[in-house]
C-alpha cells in the first residue's frame, strides 16, 4: 500500500484565513495572544518544505508572531523592529497560537472559511509531521 505524500495546501486560503480570522480576531479581542519572548532569528522549521510551504512572514501593521505547530510566523513589523534595533537577539511580542483557533472564533469571524477549515488543518498538520520525516498525524478532532 502506498502513502500519499502529496498535500495539497491552499495559500489563497492561508492568506484569506490569517487576515479574516487569525488578525481581526486578534485585533477585535476574541482569539486570545500570549506575550512572549521570540527570537528574531529564523527557526529550522522555517528550512523546512513546511516552513516554505506557509512562509515565514505576513502582512500586518504592528508586532505579532502566529505559530503553527512549533513554526513562529512573523509579521514583516516585527522583523522590521529587530532589524531597527541592531544587536537584537529577539523581543518580547503577542503570539496567537493556530491551535487555540475553534469553530466559534471561524463561524463569527468568517463564517464562508468554516467549510473548508478541517481540510485545511488536516493539510497543515500532515505537512508539519511530513517536514520532518515522521509519518505520524496527529489530528485533534475539530
Amino acid at each position: 500500500m502506498e502513502v500519499d505524500t502529496k498535500v495539497d495546501l491552499d495559500l489563497d486560503y492561508l492568506r484569506d484565513f490569517e487576515n479574516k480570522v487569525i488578525i481581526r480576531g486578534y485585533q477585535e479581542g476574541m482569539i486570545p495572544a500570549e506575550s512572549v519572548w521570540i527570537p528574531s532569528r529564523i527557526g529550522s522549521l522555517a528550512r523546512t518544505k513546511f516552513g516554505r510551504a506557509i512562509k515565514t512572514r505576513f502582512i500586518f501593521p504592528g508586532s505579532l508572531v502566529i505559530e503553527y505547530y512549533g513554526l513562529k510566523k512573523k509579521s514583516l513589523h516585527f522583523m522590521s523592529e529587530a532589524v531597527d534595533c541592531a544587536g537584537s537577539v529577539g523581543m518580547i511580542v503577542d503570539m496567537v497560537k493556530f491551535s487555540n483557533i475553534t469553530e466559534k472564533h471561524i463561524k463569527t469571524l468568517a463564517p464562508s472559511m468554516l467549510s473548508e477549515f478541517p481540510d485545511f488543518k488536516a493539510a497543515l498538520i500532515k505537512l508539519r509531521y511530513e517536514s520532518n520525516g515522521s509519518k505520524r498525524v496527529l489530528l485533534k478532532e475539530f
